[in-house]
């Protein structure tokens, strides 16, 4: 492997300090939560944020401004943006994550999308929804030096504010499948995002018609899956060499475990002072007490089991490509976290009573977003779970992507 040399120049922040930045912004996170949601749109002033404490480098290249930590310092500090507001901390993972994706395309296609400084801010897009979004996905017509692309981005997290755009599409004639990165601007964002959670992200389709896209711009997305893209031979870190359904989107799933952490630290500070009708202090039930014991439980176990199974990768990836099993026990745990999650905000929304019904009361919010983020499709309990259990057992899991 060619080893790229790292810019010496830059000044790295530690992951602590990285972590600590994103931890700094909770209190107006919390405070701009209201008008995200409204807007249905990440605020200017957060995406200030992001530049000026340099956190959409975590997993980039060195040589493009990055800090290239692995993918447990990027979980981290999108749970701690979690905390304080569930749509802007998944536009972060997007962001990020595509930060570090972007560095398996051709190196030429790096130094176009990078040449103007570091903080890029490069959305995707899916190919699944409704069967006339399926019908319209984003499709390659070849092209003199490259393709044209036509069709639908959906899902699109982040694209109003974002500059480029990585997304897979699909050869007209049927021979396969490219990753792509183009200009956002090339395309139209069709605003269709009224959804009941995750508001600010949002995550609206991104139209195509006739869009070029050069060769350099591409690669093979089985690739992508494999960890063997063209950038993967550029950089010795094996951040750069993940197979990217099973491991990058943790990215996503470390929203759902700030959003858990968040309800247990917020619960314990309303409860301290909250008194009932009779005069009580909440805080002595016990019923109170085993809420908060059994939240705060699982939300640290589906930390520490996302946190591990990272770095666990990451070790392998320094020999050895990861088996079926071990990518597929990554998604099998990507839905448990979501799940335990889930369990732990549920659990305290029930016990805040009425006053958790209120707008301006965050735990609204963050009932409404764990379980959106849940549903995730990278999330799916269903799929995932028999997928492993299939492999466990020797079973065919070929029908899986994983």
């Amino acid at each position: 492997m060619d080893g790229v040399a790292a810019d010496t120049s830059i000044d790295i922040p530690s992951p602590a300090d990285l972590i600590s930045r994103a931890r700094s912004m909770v209190p107006d996170l919390l405070a701009r939560a209201p008008a995200c949601e409204a807007a249905a749109a990440i605020p200017e002033e957060t995406l200030g944020d992001f530049r000026r404490h340099g956190l959409i480098r975590v997993c980039m290249p060195r040589k493009h401004g990055g800090y290239e930590y692995g993918w447990d310092v990027l979980v981290q500090v999108c749970a701690e943006l979690a905390k304080g507001c569930a749509s802007t901390a998944w536009v972060y993972a997007v962001y990020a994550e595509h930060a570090n994706t972007c560095a398996g395309f051709p190196e030429r296609a790096q130094d176009e999308l990078w040449a103007s400084g570091p903080d890029q801010f490069i959305c995707s897009g899916g190919n699944t929804g409704t069967e006339e979004s399926i019908a319209r996905k984003c499709s390659l017509t070849p092209a003199d030096g490259g393709y044209l692309l036509n069709g639908w981005a959906t899902f699109s997290s982040g694209c109003k504010h974002a500059g480029w755009l990585a997304n897979n599409a699909t050869l007209a004639d049927g021979s396969g499948m490219l990753h792509i990165l183009i200009e956002r601007g090339k395309g139209r964002i069709i605003d269709n995002w009224d959804t009941f959670a995750l508001r600010g992200t949002g995550s609206c389709f991104v139209e195509f018609e006739d869009a070029f896209v050069p060769e350099h711009r591409t690669f093979p997305s089985k690739d992508g899956l494999e960890g063997t893209t063209p950038g993967a031979e550029m950089y010795d870190h094996p951040v750069f060499r993940l197979p990217r359904i099973s491991v990058a989107p943790y990215s996503l799933v470390s929203v759902s475990v700030g959003l858990a952490l968040g309800a247990v630290e917020q619960f314990i500070e309303a409860m301290e002072t909250r008194i009932n009708r009779g005069g009580e202090k909440v805080a002595d039930f016990q019923s109170i007490h085993l809420r908060i014991a059994e939240s705060a439980a699982d939300a640290r176990a589906a930390e520490s089991l996302m946190l591990r199974n990272l770095r666990e990768t990451e070790e392998i990836l320094r020999d050895r490509p990861l088996t079926d099993e071990e990518r597929l026990r990554n998604k099998r745990d990507m839905a448990y976290v979501c799940v335990l999650c889930q369990k732990a905000v549920d659990r305290l929304f029930y016990a805040w009573g009425g006053n958790g019904l209120y707008n301006d009361n965050d735990i609204q919010r963050k009932l409404r977003d764990v379980k959106a983020a849940g549903a995730h499709h990278q999330n799916n309990w269903d799929i995932y779970l028999t997928a492993w259990g299939r492999e466990a057992l020797g079973l065919d899991v070929s029908d899986y992507r994983f």
